[in-house]
């Protein structure tokens, strides 16, 4: 995440700049489904500062707020580490593995067929690689190899998962402003 005042610098007290700054880094530590936000830039374009009135809080408020109604806005995506996989089994097996695979939501980029061994290659969500593996001894009768590696994030389909939040959700503007004035002196 980037965060860029822009040509603000000087119209509002440096202190204000520093409680938007945390504040936008902590709405996007909880995204709207509750993970982070990642290669996302934030610019501060307007603020107006009232002395003595204005309050670094209501800043802090304010910019929890517009972040998270841009990224209501910005249709964000929930994205899922991928691994890049190898895996050698008995060609009398591959059936068996294949419907294991897809059972994991693995895609099936390549199938190379050499003799008593098949070699397949894909994609595969990290959270189901435990579960291939876990299964591939039985599978193959203890002759099988599944090798991954990190390969790079991929969107979720909808329905996202979601992580609980803690504290008052920005993303729900009548809880958050419940929360933001009971906290009020």
């Amino acid at each position: 995440m980037t965060y860029d005042i822009g040509k603000l610098r000087g119209m509002i007290p440096l202190g204000f700049h520093k409680a938007v700054e945390e504040s936008v880094r902590e709405t996007l530590r909880s995204g709207i489904y509750g993970w982070e936000v990642i290669d996302c830039a934030v610019t501060l374009t307007s603020a107006r500062f009232q002395p003595p009135s204005s309050t670094a809080g209501q800043f802090r408020d304010l910019a929890t707020l517009l972040v998270a109604e841009a990224l209501l806005s910005a249709r964000t995506v929930v994205c899922e580490p991928i691994h890049h996989y190898e895996l050698d089994t008995p060609t009398a097996a591959v059936n068996r593995v294949m419907a294991a695979l897809i059972v994991e939501r693995a895609a099936i980029d390549d199938q190379i067929l050499n003799g008593r061994i098949s070699r397949l290659t894909g994609t595969i969500p990290a959270s189901h690689v435990f579960a291939v593996a876990r299964q591939l001894p039985g599978m193959t009768h203890g002759e099988g190899t599944f090798v991954t590696d990190f390969e790079g994030h991929a969107p979720v389909a909808a329905p996202f998962p979601k992580r609980e939040r803690t504290g008052s959700n920005p993303y729900d503007r009548d809880e958050y402003m419940l929360h933001v004035f009971r906290t009020m002196p």
